[in-house]
């Protein structure tokens, strides 16, 4: 076996359900018998690198595999949910369609974000050599440069609390949302969004100044697809703002299966500096500055804790982890390994 088959699946000793013995496989459609292949090249061999990872919602007893393309090094799940089974993993009270908590910490964070578009700190929302870069500002807070009576896109708006922000802002707003229910919603709150998904954008070309894909590229059948749908719908030179789970990050390859962003089976995809980049390229589209935010120190330390425990680990083993993992990612921070939970782009149509 090549040594590149090998590498692939040494991603920690955690024993964190890494198949320990890495083999080339290759799979096909039980319906039609045909091969599967890779969404991003085409290529039809892959590796098994964490096996029989189940459902952390709940929502089903189903196990999945998540695989990297001996081509191109993409990771995906499979086997794959069928569209028309999707929304049986979605949990009824799933966190992008809860409504938001007008709590103190929600309330400061709108502020300090709302001051990156308008306000006293507006003037730090764009770089001030180009214009159409975020500033520092906006680095810190996620959030787009500034365009004066823009049209801004929201694929996967799922409650609508940025679309109600963004409008807030100033900006022209638009949404795409597959769950109807999320969409009936927003639509009797005021808002223009449309039931679709990312993959079938129903607007016409060169609309739209800024798309934000906000953790949802992840969950689309064709990554290209969607990402060719924004690039048609942008305008010349518009923008897309993106952020999508890292998963080449030390967390990681630390935790292996108990990375609370597998989200399995919800998270179709995963991404990595490399196999991101390569999409991108392939539909016109191209990086230009990367945020600071890709995630805080030990930020999801609860969540990393509720799904082990939706895994079955024991208490007192799930706490032994979390402190292993905690200590090594701050020693991995302090020697300067990847620790961006997210990769979170500012990317410029072509």
């Amino acid at each position: 076996m090549s040594k590149s088959v090998v590498d692939g699946t040494n991603r920690n000793s955690l024993d964190c359900g890494v198949s320990a013995n890495p083999r080339v496989v290759m799979y096909k459609n039980e319906i039609t018998d045909e091969e599967y292949k890779c969404v991003l090249c085409g290529g039809g061999e892959f590796v098994v690198e964490l096996e029989s990872l189940s459902d952390n919602s709940g929502c089903s007893n189903k196990r999945f595999n998540i695989v990297r393309c001996l081509n191109c090094s993409h990771r995906s799940i499979f086997p794959y949910p069928q569209p028309e089974d999707i929304e049986k993993f979605y949990p009824a009270q799933y966190y992008a369609h809860v409504k938001p908590r007008n709590t103190p910490k929600n309330q400061i964070k709108s502020f300090l974000k709302r001051q990156s578009h308008r306000g006293p700190a507006g003037k730090f929302s764009n770089d001030n050599d180009s214009g159409d870069k975020p500033g520092l500002w906006a680095k810190l807070l996620a959030e787009p440069a500034y365009v004066d009576d823009g049209k801004l896109l929201d694929v996967g708006c799922g409650n609508g609390e940025y679309l109600f922000f963004a409008q807030s802002c100033g900006w022209n707003v638009k949404g795409v949302e597959p769950d109807s229910d999320a969409v009936e919603a927003m639509q009797a709150a005021g808002l223009n969004v449309v039931c679709s998904t990312a993959e079938h954008l129903p607007f016409p070309a060169e609309e739209f100044n800024v798309v934000r894909s906000w953790h949802s590229l992840e969950h689309t059948y064709s990554p290209l697809a969607a990402l060719s749908e924004i690039e048609r719908v942008l305008k010349p030179n518009g923008h897309l703002l993106l952020s999508v789970p890292n998963y080449g990050c030390f967390q990681s390859r630390t935790l292996g299966k108990y990375w609370p962003p597998l989200e399995i089976p919800r998270h179709l995809h995963h991404f990595t500096d490399k196999s991101l980049n390569m999409a991108l390229e392939k539909v016109g589209l191209r990086k230009e500055c990367e945020y600071l935010y890709s995630g805080m120190p030990f930020f999801d330390l609860g969540w990393n804790i509720k799904v082990m425990r939706a895994q079955g680990v024991k208490p007192g083993e799930t706490m032994l982890r979390v402190a292993k993992s905690t200590l090594r990612e701050a020693t991995a921070r302090v020697t300067g390994k990847d620790c961006r939970s997210f990769l979170t782009w500012w990317i410029r149509k072509i």
